[in-house]
């Protein structure tokens, strides 16, 4: 049978876009089964600011920032869509984002990306202020900022709403939820998927959509997807202040930021101490120095809110791939494997690439191809990974740290 014929599917991956894949394949009348080793929203979904940045990053290239756009932008639409379809607006705070430039020559950078983005998009939204009007607009921004790239209807929401709203809305239409179920191995017999291994027993299936992030190259080791660590703190609630979602390089190190939560909250992210070897990406402890780097980014670009205490702080591992988009379709050489995992960003990209690759399998088209995430796009290719790594050390590596 053929995998958009009717049998079972797999995922494996109870973050946004394992959610977000099941969902849609439910509602287009398919039978789900979802695998998380741990709990839903426990891997990089339930770890990150919730961002929802049309374009991040600093790309120079127009081709890849037009590789890029139709996914974002209809990722965003969507998003828009399901506030109304589920009656929850998942705490999003369209207050607008801010690339932010501390040097003459990331001014100059900056001003040419905004024009070369309007050009080459079509993105009329996305506009360059210098540092008068970006103090009139946040005025808590520190002067040594001189200037940003700006989307106004740019944001962030609350991750876990988001992944659990869709969760149960696929556990409504039929889709079993397996969580602290791990799927160890995918089973294959003649080239083609017939099953998981899990620790309890093995699930037949005849397709598999490994939606791990990180974790893929751990069931698809032939897919370059390597983990990234990345670190956050939470201040106390403070009154409401004008803060939005951020990105900047501070020091030489690539940071970010949300703006402020529905409690008064606000969240910073920002590197680890220091650069790691792959296997201790994946470490979810925080050191006190680290701790103390990041929350040291909080006074350097808000000085007013210098004494806010921080109450919580984390690590989460996100996915990176070689030319920094996701890997979504289905992977060559099986015939029922597919993938979507690879993501830096997933806010931005997950209910769109759910959506689209549910597309894929079902009715073997999806409404936007998928041919510039296609997971094989890197075949016979050798990369030279930095043996230890960061944030940072990865974007000059994939050329996008401008």
């Amino acid at each position: 049978m053929a995998p958009g014929a009717g049998g079972k599917i797999i995922v494996i991956g109870g973050g946004l876009v394992g959610v977000c894949t099941a969902y849609y394949l439910s509602k287009m009348g398919r039978q789900v089964t979802l695998l998380e080793q741990r709990g839903i929203a426990s891997g990089a979904s339930g770890r990150n600011g919730g961002m929802i940045m049309k374009i991040d990053g600093r790309d120079t290239d127009p081709s890849e920032i037009i590789k890029r756009w139709p996914y974002v932008r209809e990722n965003d639409r969507l998003l828009n869509g399901l506030v109304e379809e589920f009656d929850d607006d998942f705490g999003i705070m369209r207050r607008g984002s801010l690339d932010i430039a501390f040097t003459d020559g990331e001014v100059d950078l900056l001003r040419r990306l905004t024009k070369m983005q309007r050009q080459e998009t079509g993105d009329d939204e996305i506009q360059y202020l210098d540092g008068r009007d970006l103090r009139e607009l946040s005025p808590l921004i520190d002067k040594k900022c001189l200037g940003a790239r700006y989307r106004p209807s740019d944001g962030c929401l609350f991750p876990f709403r988001l992944v659990n709203a869709m969760c149960r809305k696929a556990a409504e239409m039929g889709a079993e939820i397996l969580s602290w179920t791990k799927g160890e191995e995918i089973l294959f017999s003649n080239g083609r998927v017939t099953g998981v291994r899990t620790p309890g027993e093995i699930i037949d299936t005849e397709a598999v959509v490994v939606a791990a992030n990180a974790w893929s190259s751990c069931l698809v080791p032939e897919i370059p997807i390597v983990p990234l660590r990345s670190l956050a703190v939470l201040t106390e609630p403070v009154p409401p202040v004008p803060v939005m979602t951020f990105e900047a390089e501070l020091k030489g190190k690539i940071i970010y930021g949300c703006t402020q939560t529905e409690r008064g909250n606000i969240l910073v992210g920002g590197p680890p101490e220091k650069p790691a070897a792959r296997d201790s990406q994946f470490d979810e402890g925080v050191s006190l120095e680290e701790m103390r780097v990041n929350s040291s980014i909080i006074p350097e670009l808000f000085p007013q809110l210098r004494n806010v205490n921080i109450i919580r702080t984390w690590a989460g591992t996100m996915g990176a791939t070689p030319d920094g988009l996701p890997c979504v379709g289905a992977v060559g050489k099986y015939d029922g494997l597919y993938m979507a995992a690879g993501y830096s960003n997933g806010m931005s990209w997950g209910v769109v690439t759910g959506k689209l690759l549910a597309e894929r399998i079902v009715e073997k088209e999806s409404s936007i191809p998928l041919n510039t995430l296609d997971p094989n796009r890197f075949e016979k290719m050798v990369f030279n990974w930095p043996e230890t790594y960061d944030y940072t050390i990865l974007a000059d590596y994939l050329g996008r740290a401008g």
